[in-house]
């Protein structure tokens, strides 16, 4: 039985996205958390996506390092880790783990939309959960 409460592949996307963030206004895990009144150990946890960031918190985060809410949810980055976890072929897997690493480390976007092309030319196109 899955735990409800344990982090999901968004939390983990969320964390990478506030340290991607963070970096980028060239604070520090301890600095950050002494804006928004926390351990610079839990701001870890949430970067790791260790730990599910609260919507409030995760305002508070987003003020900080003055980003908009929206700009920590990556709908392509959340798209492809999605399918990641619904596909059983170690190839495929391989392909979009690659992808991802691309995303997370903010490469360029035609090197971001030239791979996933790559892929989809390759794999076929991603097929959409229909809710």
């Amino acid at each position: 039985m899955n735990n409800v409460k344990a982090p999901k592949a968004i939390d983990r996307l969320v964390g990478m996205r506030v340290r991607e963030a963070r970096r980028s206004v060239k604070l520090t895990q301890t600095e950050l958390g002494e804006k928004i009144g926390i351990t610079f150990q839990q701001v870890q946890k949430y970067e790791k996506g260790s730990n599910r960031i609260s919507a409030s918190t995760l305002h508070q985060i987003a003020a900080s390092l003055d980003r908009p809410l929206a700009w920590f949810f990556d709908q392509e980055l959340i798209d492809w880790e999605d399918t990641l976890n619904d596909t059983k072929s170690d190839d495929f897997k391989a392909c979009i783990e690659v992808l991802i690493e691309f995303q997370k480390r903010d490469a360029l976007y035609i090197a971001r939309t030239s791979l996933g092309h790559l892929l989809e030319v390759a794999l076929g196109p991603r097929t959409k959960k229909v809710a």
